[in-house]
């Protein structure tokens, strides 16, 4: 796939791009951070990156995923893998995995049920379909550390542009050292 890129920068330093799970957030859907947070976050400004919730998703994401296989029969692959839009070289996203089909996989945990995906996720989501130029994702959530769901996103272009026209505007605030509003 030609949206993998190695960067001359560090991915794991998410202070030198805008990444997926700072989609949400430029959009202004994020139930977790608004657009002056990800300008902070970029600026370096410390935050709480290590929050029982987050730690808890990295640790049962393998959990997750596993469960996943068994439920669709899928063999999830690239666990981790970074890929770079090729029209936004300061947007990118790390990829939970994907199938040989080559469709994303995005493993979540929630103490809530969903019936359908939250709007933050589904922009995460469409933001991951953008950088990688595949056309499925599957969201598997495990939810209330119980139940368990597989959710199909299509990928959708005029919302993608969207997405990243919003996530290209934080990106030159952040750039300008302009801070968006509160």
């Amino acid at each position: 796939m030609s949206n993998v890129i190695k960067l001359k920068q560090n991915p794991l330093d998410r202070t030198t791009y805008m990444g997926s799970g700072d989609a949400a957030a430029a959009c202004g859907v994020s139930p977790f951070a608004t657009p002056l947070d990800v300008y902070l976050r970029k600026l370096g400004e410390p935050n709480d990156i290590t929050s029982r919730p987050l730690r808890f998703g990295s640790f049962a994401e393998p959990f997750v995923l596993s469960e996943f296989e068994l439920e669709t029969g899928l063999k999830v692959t690239d666990s981790q893998r970074f890929y770079q839009h090729p029209a936004f070289p300061y947007i990118g996203c790390h990829i939970d995995g994907q199938v040989e089909t080559e469709a994303v996989v995005e493993a979540k945990t929630t103490s809530l049920t969903y019936d359908e995906l939250p709007d933050h996720i589904h922009v995460q989501v469409q933001q991951q379909l953008a950088c990688t130029g595949f056309q499925l994702a599957y969201v598997p959530v495990l939810m209330r550390g119980r139940d368990f769901k597989v959710f199909e996103v299509e990928a959708n272009a005029k919302f993608q542009d969207a997405i990243l026209l919003k996530m290209a505007g934080l990106w030159a605030r952040i750039q300008q050292q302009d801070p968006p509003p509160p």
